[in-house]
């Protein structure tokens, strides 16, 4: 039999393989509902006819705009079907940005999640010239007089036309899937905007095929693995992770009720496999801590006593010391295992970061409990994956090639890679590698004898002071956000005399410390504005100082009034640009009474 060399391809091979395997459990109502492997064939099938009969083709691109659950797959497989390729765009987008987005790839139908999603699309009819219809999976809401001009179609609709086509035209799917190759273009994904515009580019069907094998054998995926969908379908990372790789292993993969039932969602379907963002686990870390602080005295003494013996036990281990001790056993046993179980990462096996890096104390917190956390670099232009930790052992970097097939090498600081998954084009036509097949990530990091990768920071983020003096924010960021109080942190130096900061606090941690030394507060803008958090403040800052270059450190700082939300990319970066123009009065305030001291104290030592 031949090996598939589209995903397709992949789907056809698994449903074929195990029909009734579950390829999806989402939650409804209360319900945990399956979806089979030969359900999902069927459904893509069906998507893939009803678009061909509205004139889709090969070349072609269509858009799925919509929040994570199987309907997104469907229509994703469904277009590449065809030999058009599908183009994630993040549900959470704005409407300006969703409807740029759509508009530069040069969609004419757009999958649409539901009623939220429509009307971004509709308040920016200036973007989307063509657009010739918007398929909705839920169409709630859109019965009302003001839609009755646009032209929507409801997903079930679209769904039972599909299969009234594979009745009558029975050997049509067959057709297309035989036209489809590893050239043909699968998905086209964007960057996510933390440094300017978002940028398109261009994955392959035979790169993602490649990375999907590769990922299912690096990880060791398995037919009775069980993902959890945490990052958004549009990211590349998510979709090789949790969609592509088991069209190989033959996984499942479980969708949440909706983002506010996550965390009980993810304990009822205890997944084995897991790729989230550095701030869904530290909000978990977060919360454990908050609840341990509000429990009784006995169980705080044993959480503490766990967790220090757990991290003395890492600490050997990282040595190459023996680190099993019965207290450790019986640490692990009694109160690691509780603690995953109730953050439902018990049966985790691979916890994978993407999007950006976990800070380095948080880290130490998961593996000290068992939650086998690791590191991954990688960009669109990647593929999504590029390297990975392998275990303990990588420690203090983001790991080696995820494959002997991707090719690391350094241009002074400048990380280059070469291998499979390559973005095979950019929307805008620029060329992605050079021409020996080199691309260029415009990180900068340090390499190992051992082929690890140790990021320093996007080469476009590197801040020159007043003074000449060249930062790289990444390492005073994860320096700050080492502290349980600080979610995020961005570093400010560019053309300023020093380097300071903007800190977005972790309200749950800081208002259990307020509530321990009985500061009344109840809201994040009151917290900010305490006198006594900014102490507190102060001081982590004054810890995470001390282990920077001098020059690194940082001189002033705020803390911002409210937490971060539209300033933050879909996988919870900061879009620094939207930061520095929102808060520009904040920050210019915080260097000029720095500047005020500073000659306050001159004036006073003359």
């Amino acid at each position: 039999m031949t090996a598939a060399t589209t995903l397709p391809g992949l789907l056809e091979a698994i449903a074929s393989r195990r029909p009734r395997g579950v390829a999806f459990r989402q939650k409804r109502l209360g319900i945990w509902r399956e979806v089979t492997w030969r359900e999902y064939a069927e459904h893509v099938r069906a998507v893939a006819l009803a678009l061909d009969e509205l004139g889709v083709r090969a070349g072609d691109r269509v858009a799925v705009f919509a929040d994570n659950g199987p309907h997104w797959l469907y229509a994703d497989l469904g277009i590449q079907s065809l030999g058009a390729s599908s183009v994630g765009v993040y549900a959470a987008l704005d409407a300006e940005a969703a409807a740029a987005a759509i508009a530069r790839s040069g969609s004419r139908i757009v999958f649409c999640g539901d009623q939220e999603q429509v009307d971004k699309l509709l308040e920016q009819p200036g973007e989307e010239p063509g657009l010739e219809r918007l398929i909705v999976f839920d169409v709630k809401g859109l019965h009302t007089p003001e839609y009755a001009e646009v032209p929507l179609q409801p997903f079930t609709e679209l769904a039972a036309r599909g299969q009234a086509l594979l009745a009558e035209r029975p050997t049509r799917f067959a057709e297309l899937c035989a036209a489809r190759g590893p050239g043909e273009v699968a998905t086209v994904a964007f960057t996510s905007g933390t440094t300017g515009p978002v940028r398109g580019y261009l994955l392959g069907q035979g790169g993602e095929v490649a990375l999907a094998r590769l990922v299912a054998a690096g990880i060791d995926l398995a037919e009775r693995d069980v993902a959890y969908s945490l990052l958004p379908l549009a990211h590349a990372t998510a979709r090789l992770y949790d969609a592509y790789a088991p069209l190989v292993a033959g996984s499942s993969l479980s969708f949440a009720e909706s983002l506010e039932t996550v965390p009980l969602d993810i304990a009822e379907a205890a997944p084995t496999v897991i790729v989230a963002t550095p701030r869904l686990l530290e909000r978990v870390r977060g919360d454990v801590e908050l609840r341990i602080g509000r429990a009784g005295r006995f169980k705080r003494g044993s959480y503490h006593w766990a967790l220090r013996t757990l991290d003395s036990t890492l600490d050997a281990r990282l040595a190459a010391r023996r680190g099993a001790t019965p207290g450790a056993w019986l640490a692990r046993r009694l109160v690691a295992g509780f603690v995953k179980r109730q953050a439902g990462l018990g049966r985790v096996r691979y916890a994978g970061i993407g999007g950006s890096f976990l800070a380095p104390d948080s880290l130490r917190w998961c593996w000290a409990l068992g939650v086998p956390c690791r590191e991954q670099y990688g960009q669109v232009e990647t593929g999504g994956i590029v390297t990975t930790q392998r275990g303990e052992q990588d420690f203090g970097s983001a790991g080696a090639a995820v494959d002997p097939a991707v090719e690391l090498r350094l241009d002074g600081e400048e990380l280059l890679v070469r291998g499979p998954g390559l973005a095979v084009g950019a929307l805008d036509g620029s060329p992605v590698v050079d021409g020996d097949g080199w691309y260029r990530t415009g990180d900068l990091a340090r390499m190992d004898a051992s082929g690890r990768v140790v990021p320093i920071g996007r080469r476009a983020h590197v801040l020159t002071t007043a003074s000449g003096q060249e930062v790289s924010p990444a390492e005073i960021e994860s320096a700050l956000k080492a502290s349980p109080y600080v979610r995020s942190a961005m570093v400010l130096a560019a053309e300023r005399p020093f380097v300071a900061a903007v800190i977005e606090l972790n309200e749950g941690a800081v208002a259990d410390w307020a509530r321990r030394r009985g500061v009344s507060v109840s809201t994040y803008a009151a917290l900010a504005a305490d006198t006594q958090v900014l102490q507190l403040l102060e001081d982590e800052v004054r810890a995470a100082g001390e282990r920077l270059p001098s020059e690194h450190r940082v001189l002033a700082f705020r803390i911002l009034p409210e937490p971060l939300r539209d300033e933050l990319t879909p996988t919870g970066k900061i879009r620094r640009a939207v930061v520095e123009r929102r808060y520009a009065g904040l920050i210019d305030e915080m260097y000029e009474e720095h500047a005020l001291k500073r000659r306050t104290v001159e004036v006073a030592d003359a």
